[in-house]
């Protein structure tokens, strides 16, 4: 093994570093520095290398004239964060997409989707803006997850928060009203409804203003 000397640029500067370097085949050894804690680009510079054989001594030293052998330049690039990913509308009606966005996050950007917020995570297919903070969705017809896979630099990549899209399925066209068609003046308790619809959740009625009429009970079902 070698002993190598090195000295490190802002802005991870320092001096006078050692460390063991191996060889592992001929022509070509590693060794490992001591931690770069500041993002930005840092220069090694190799000052001298070190061995040992049958008791002697041996010394390379290197000058400080920018020889470029001895020298070379990492990227120090911040950890990866993976964000929040928040959807402008949670729930849409089948056939129609939404907006994700992504903060906090650090790093490039890449969508991914899943049928159940699991397994099965893929890069996301159709939409607009995959690899960017804001992805459009393509019409989406079942629930769908999507996250984010945020990769800074060389460090290991990060994923966000999950952003759940529920479909809503159309519901089915609501059939006839049955009722009373003529009214009394001063009757009251008039019973109104429509049959149960497919896939409807909710129902909304209303009469005409200035009858007087109102409605007292049963909005937000079907009779």
């Amino acid at each position: 093994s070698y002993t190598v000397t090195y000295d490190l640029s802002s802005p991870n500067a320092s001096t006078s570093n050692s460390a063991t370097m191996t060889v592992n085949t001929a022509g070509t050894a590693t060794f490992t520095t001591v931690a770069l804690n500041n993002v930005g680009p840092t220069t090694i510079t190799i000052t001298s290398i070190t061995s040992t054989i049958e008791g002697l001594v041996y010394k390379t030293t290197y000058d400080g004239t920018g020889n470029a052998n001895n020298k070379a330049t990492i990227k120090v690039s911040p950890i990866s964060i993976g964000g929040t990913a928040t959807a402008t509308t949670s729930t849409v009606c089948s056939g129609s997409g939404t907006t994700i966005s992504l903060t906090g996050s650090t790093g490039t950007i890449q969508w991914q989707q899943s049928a159940d917020g699991n397994t099965g995570w893929s890069t996301v297919t159709g939409g607009s803006g995959g690899t960017t903070a804001s992805y459009k969705t393509p019409n989406l017809y079942t629930t769908t997850y999507y996250r984010a896979l945020v990769t800074s630099g060389a460090c290991t990549s990060a994923i966000s928060t999950v952003a759940t899209i529920m479909v809503s399925t159309i519901p089915a066209s609501p059939g006839i009203i049955t009722g009373l068609d003529a009214q009394c003046v001063g009757a009251t308790t008039q019973i109104y409804s429509i049959a149960a619809v497919a896939n409807a959740t909710n129902y909304s009625w209303s009469v005409p203003a200035g009858t007087g009429w109102s409605i007292t009970k049963g909005q937000g079902t079907n009779a």
